[in-house]
């Protein structure tokens, strides 16, 4: 159990990135969450699925993404970080796309009652939103930590100009 609990943990922190806190995390999880639900919703309304209540569609989501994610860690663990490791991030792209359309897109066509290609389109469509919303969160709080520590370089710089002209 223990082995599956840090594949997945390496999985997810390789996926979202390395912020420095667990806060970041959760940041970014709920925005991929969030955007996933919404965009889902309106695809699965549009491709004519039967069940599109909100209820069905949070645990289509929920379905979808553990889905997707168990597929992306069997894979990292068993094939990529042994055999693949210089191509890790392409390779992770692969097993998630692999993991949407063999594994995730039947349960969630049979959970809404809906066609196999509606249910393709829906949930690769909310799974691209859902990684450019993290792209960009996550550049937002790369560059908003980098602002931070370059602002504390400014201030330490000022403290020690204003000391320096204090002291003559």
């Amino acid at each position: 159990m223990d082995v599956i609990i840090e594949a997945t943990r390496r999985t997810v922190q390789y996926v979202l990135g390395s912020p420095h806190t667990l806060q970041n995390h959760g940041i970014l999880g709920a925005l991929a969450l969030l955007s996933a639900l919404f965009l889902f919703g309106r695809m699965a309304k549009l491709t004519d699925m039967d069940r599109t209540t909100p209820g069905m569609v949070v645990l289509g989501v929920l379905i979808g993404f553990a889905l997707t994610l168990a597929v992306m860690v069997v894979a990292d663990h068993f094939i990529i970080a042994p055999y693949l490791p210089g191509y890790r991030a392409g390779a992770l792209v692969g097993a998630s796309l692999l993991g949407a359309l063999l594994v995730s897109v039947p349960v969630l066509s049979f959970v809404h009652r809906g066609s196999y290609g509606g249910a393709a389109f829906s949930w690769c469509t909310a799974l691209a939103v859902a990684s450019f919303v993290v792209i960009i969160a996550r550049t937002g709080m790369d560059a908003y930590e980098s602002g931070e520590r370059q602002g504390a370089k400014v201030r330490a710089r000022a403290e020690e100009i204003e000391s320096f002209l204090e002291s003559k």
